[in-house]
């Protein structure tokens, strides 16, 4: 007897999964590294995975405009890494020290006082842009509707 398979629902963080999976193949095909005979080709799967990248590049828009922040939050992240560039301890080029993609502060507690005082000066945009992140994270949760583009199975 033919084991019957349940079919699960998809949700938006399933789909941008499959996205970035897709995005991952394209990078890899395009690598000037890689070998010809180790890309993955074929005209029926490059067409389908054109066309599928195409639709879930369509609905991924809708959520990542969700994430777009103003101007203004924008100026305050630019400030924000400009703060911790100052405030970085640097090598003996003046390069900034950085350790586990952070960086070394060289006076925490400066540091700390300048951008607690950066927030209070845009505490309106942090608490909108922080809004926008909480609206895109229980988006991702949402069940999608998406018809995948698939290969034909050859008999």
């Amino acid at each position: 007897m033919a084991e019957k398979r349940k079919e699960k629902k998809l949700t938006n963080n399933d789909l941008y999964s499959v996205l970035q999976g897709i995005r991952n193949i394209n990078d890899y095909n395009n690598n000037p590294d890689i070998k010809p005979e180790m890309k993955l080709y074929g005209k029926k799967f490059s067409y389908a995975l054109a066309k599928n990248q195409k639709e879930l590049e369509n609905e991924g828009l809708y959520l990542e405009t969700i994430l777009k922040h103003s101007d203004k939050y924008s100026e305050y992240d630019k400030k924000r890494m400009e703060l911790r560039k100052k405030h970085a301890k640097k090598d003996k080029n003046g390069t900034e020290l950085i350790m586990n993609n952070m960086f070394v502060l060289e006076n925490q507690k400066k540091y700390d006082k300048e951008a607690e005082d950066l927030q209070t000066e845009y505490k309106d945009e942090i608490e909108t842009h922080e809004k926008h992140i909480e609206k895109f994270n229980e988006s991702l949760l949402d069940e999608a509707d998406f018809k995948f583009h698939l290969l034909e199975e050859k008999h």
